[in-house]
């Protein structure tokens, strides 16, 4: 299960397969193309990033120490750019973000990712599942996004 789930965070952010990798779908674009909201009840790129972050450093830290201490916040605030990053520090930090979950990954033994989390009722392996398919499902919301802003260059994926 272990090299599944490598290669699955490995393909869902910075290794193209069937499918265009995050980091791909966020390289090249602008700190305006990425706070562009032409309609008001969607989400930016930045702040779809953001929810990224959220989410992904959320449970990384969990994974990291079980005792770890947090609130869930709804998850509308998820969107928000709640540490301030620029455009840039945010791009940085879910490289970072993903590269850490790909060494803690290596670095688990195969019985704390069949782990139950505690007041999840889920193991690791479901979860990290889960976070791989959430981060593909966004990357293609970005895409979508570059698309209508016409920044998209279809020879790196998705005519």
């Amino acid at each position: 299960m272990k090299e599944i789930l490598l290669y699955q965070l490995k393909a869902v952010f910075s290794q193209p397969d069937w499918f265009v990798p995050l980091e791909t779908a966020i390289a090249g674009i602008t700190p305006s193309q990425a706070s562009a909201k032409p309609n008001p009840q969607n989400n930016s790129i930045e702040e779809i990033v953001h929810h990224l972050i959220y989410w992904n450093e959320l449970y990384l830290n969990r994974f990291k120490d079980p005792e770890f201490s947090f609130s869930e916040i709804p998850n509308d605030e998820t969107f928000k750019n709640s540490f301030g990053f620029t455009w840039e520090q945010a791009c940085k930090k879910i490289k970072n973000i993903f590269d850490e979950w790909i060494a803690c990954i290596a670095g688990s033994e195969d019985a704390r990712l069949n782990s139950t989390i505690q007041n999840k009722g889920k193991t690791w392996n479901v979860m990290i599942g889960n976070l791989i398919n959430h981060t593909a499902y966004h990357t293609g919301q970005i895409i979508t996004l570059r698309k209508e802003y016409n920044c998209w260059d279809v020879e790196k994926g998705v005519n």
